[in-house]
């Protein structure tokens, strides 16, 4: 799937997400959280998506994710207006942890460099 098509569908979805979540969703479990979505990947029918979301603070984690899940009706509802396509997407909420390891792989990198100039 990585016609200019798709790439744009992935791109608007992640936009509009964005701002469903920054404007309309009410939940306190997800409103006001520094939560980011990271990336949407389609299955290949377009039918289903997987929505990577990250958490900045960790102890929220869990119940964002809850919240996200109670919601999720709510986003593929307000997608499906927005986008006007042939099939709403059922989305997928997956942790993205991506930039955690990012961060434990610049961490390795910095303790080497400090005991190379040990």
């Amino acid at each position: 799937m990585k016609s200019f098509r798709a790439e744009k569908l992935k791109k608007m979805t992640k936009e509009e997400l964005s701002i469903i979540l920054r404007e309309k969703i009410q939940d306190p479990r997800i409103r006001e959280k520094y939560i980011t979505i990271t990336d949407v990947e389609y299955s290949n029918d377009l039918k289903q998506a997987d929505v990577y979301v990250y958490v900045h603070n960790k102890e929220e984690k869990e119940t964002v994710f809850e919240g996200l899940k109670s919601a999720t009706k709510f986003f593929q509802e307000e997608i499906g207006r927005k986008l006007k396509l042939r099939y709403t997407p059922i989305l997928h909420f997956k942790e993205d942890k991506t930039l955690d390891r990012g961060m434990k792989v610049i961490e390795i990198l910095n303790k080497i460099k400090d005991e190379k100039n040990n």
